[in-house]
């Protein structure tokens, strides 16, 4: 009887050790944008940068924003913006149209990326912060060319709406 409670305490003990070297851990959730828009302009501000977007909304990014992928969004390039993790903004550039292979109001995502029902997920890589998770709720009208395996997506091409949706991946 005393056995079955030795082989049980190991068993705990194991089980803890495994999670305090990490093998609990959950990987950190993907960044979802909580304001997106296209930059009309932007100036310095005393706590961060103050960007006027064309839907006439202002945002301003504070001083101790993480820009991933090391550069802030330019004039006419689609700001995605949150808070959880961390405060962080990201930037898509407009690309131009392409018949057959880029829509128009394409700001390009480049890379593989997984996809379910409602999200396509992005990484991108950031030197400060390492791979990050980017989520993008799919637009209505949605067109993709497959997937290569359960969730990931066949091609490298995805493009986001001036909403921050998902619209297209080829």
């Amino acid at each position: 009887m005393y056995g079955h409670w030795r082989r049980l305490g190991r068993t705990l003990t194991l089980a803890v050790l495994a999670c305090i070297v990490g093998a609990c851990t959950s990987p950190e959730p993907p960044y979802a944008a909580e304001t997106v828009g296209v930059v009309q302009s932007k100036e310095p501000v005393p706590n961060g940068l103050s960007y006027r977007l064309t839907t006439g909304e202002t945002f301003v990014a504070p001083g101790d924003s993480t820009y991933l992928g090391g550069s802030q969004p330019q004039v006419t390039e689609l700001l995605l913006a949150g808070t959880k993790p961390r405060s962080w903004v990201y930037r898509l550039a407009l690309q131009p149209e392409r018949a057959g292979v880029i829509p128009a109001g394409c700001f390009y995502i480049g890379g593989d990326v997984r996809a379910d029902s409602s999200t396509v997920y992005a990484k991108v890589h950031d030197a400060a912060v390492g791979d990050v998770t980017l989520a993008f709720p799919k637009a209505e009208v949605w067109t993709d060319g497959g997937f290569i395996s359960s969730d990931v997506l066949a091609g490298t091409l995805t493009c986001i709406n001036d909403h921050g949706q998902a619209f297209f991946h080829a």
